[in-house]
């Protein structure tokens, strides 16, 4: 016969808030990193709607494709 160890509710409890801990920690550690990263992409999307058709063929891009990246949300990759 085997036996199974019940965690008592103490030890789920410490547990849970180790788990919830590990997670807040997560967030407030990778928030600014994720805020930089869409100011960022914010910003160079801006730019891109702004350059000249000159600037945007030395890029390889038309205006097609600058005007469709320009517009993407920030949020996306």
């Amino acid at each position: 016969m085997t036996m199974f160890a019940i965690p008592n509710a103490a030890a789920l409890a410490h547990r849970a808030a180790d788990t919830l801990w590990t997670l807040v920690r997560a967030v407030v550690v990778g928030l600014p990193d994720t805020l930089y990263t869409w100011q960022q992409r914010h910003r160079m999307r801006r730019e891109l709607l702004s350059l000249d058709e000159r600037l945007l063929r030395d890029m390889g891009l038309s205006r097609y494709d600058a005007a469709r990246e320009g517009r993407r949300p920030f949020w996306k990759e």
